[in-house]
């Protein structure tokens, strides 16, 4: 695509891998030109990134100064002049606009995206484009973008379903694993790395399904994101607790060990996909966990996943949002604030009393 057009759209949602896309191509090229040199025709890559909403239009085109009539130039025409420099030739040069695409500002690089490929500023200076120069705009739609910018560009969509959960969950564990290594650098157990991929398929899948099919979302919300959410609360439970100690600790039985992790994983599936929907949703959820908590799950790969008994929240006529771990079992807030307010007021009477 980028061969036959200079000007390239990469449309689609959020973690749609629409940024790893051009990056992993220009790395690829980038690595290709180091190992057969400019004899093959392949030249390294040069990326300029800027996002053109987050700046006024005399900040990214250039404008006069209203009492020294002085022209003042934009980011744009600064990185447009430098990449169609002559000392830039020897690498491709990509400007990557990294934002919403509409009319306001879009409109004035219609003289670049056609077969003139020429950026013209206000102080009527023209910037011709190199041969080496490619324009990508990277975008979540084009609902602002003219038919005459877009019949001027090649276009790829790229869609989060494509890439599905499982791509995100392997690079995440890739990168979890060393977080949760001792001190003296050995990796977690074997059978701790493993049954997270088995909570996944077990648990998640089945409630994100249910929240999108049966629950009222004020913001709409794909699969991937909420499983990047579920990620990121799981982590950040699993690397600051006691959980690296306890699963290094030789003392501490691996079913132990698993039994914390798999509250950890309820405890984030509920602030993650259980999170999104009103009070009604929250109420259906809560329901719906309870019994996907339940019994034996069967497994793609033939195996299966049961959750101990200590892994299943109370159901005392509460959501369960209204409880928290503390230790290896559930309690309700209401019973922590309780406590805590307890402890301050005996701490309170106490000072009084010196």
């Amino acid at each position: 695509m980028m061969t036959a057009r200079h000007g390239l759209m990469l449309v689609g949602p959020p973690l749609a891998a629409k940024t790893s896309a051009y990056k992993l191509l220009a790395a690829a090229l980038t690595d290709m030109a180091a190992k057969t040199g400019a004899s093959e025709g392949q030249r390294p890559v040069s990326i300029h990134v800027l996002n053109p909403k987050s700046l006024a239009l005399p900040e990214l085109y250039g404008s006069f100064d209203a009492i020294s009539h002085e022209f003042s130039d934009g980011v744009l025409g600064r990185i447009f002049r430098d990449c169609a420099g002559p000392g830039r030739v020897a690498a491709r040069q990509w400007i990557v606009f990294d934002g919403p695409v509409d009319a306001e500002w879009i409109e004035n690089m219609n003289t670049v995206l056609d077969d003139n490929k020429k950026l013209c500023l206000l102080n009527g200076e023209v910037i011709l484009m190199s041969e080496n120069m490619s324009l990508v705009f990277e975008a979540d739609e084009l609902s602002q973008a003219s038919p005459a910018t877009v019949s001027r560009c090649g276009m790829v969509y790229l869609e989060p379903a494509m890439l599905g959960v499982d791509s995100h969950l392997l690079s995440w564990l890739a990168q979890l694993e060393p977080k949760l290594q001792s001190r003296e650098g050995k990796p977690p157990r074997s059978a701790v790395m493993e049954r997270i991929p088995d909570l996944f398929e077990a648990l998640f899948h089945d409630c994100a399904h249910f929240v999108a099919v049966s629950c009222a979302v004020a913001v709409p919300c794909s699969e991937v994101q909420l499983a990047r959410s579920l990620m990121r609360l799981i982590e950040a439970q699993l690397v600051s607790g006691d959980f690296i100690r306890d699963c290094h600790d030789p003392q501490v039985r691996l079913d132990e060990v698993i039994v914390q992790l798999d509250m950890h994983f309820i405890y984030a599936l509920i602030w993650s996909v259980g999170s999104v929907s009103d009070e009604g949703g929250q109420k259906a959820f809560s329901k719906h966990l309870r019994e996907a908590s339940l019994g034996v799950h069967q497994l793609a790969g033939g195996g299966t996943l049961k959750l101990d008994r200590a892994c299943l929240i109370p159901d005392g006529g509460q959501n369960v949002h209204e409880y928290l771990i503390e230790g290896q079992r559930w309690i309700s807030w209401r019973e922590r604030l309780t406590r805590v307010s307890g402890a301050a007021a005996r701490l309170n009477d106490s000072g009084m009393a010196g």
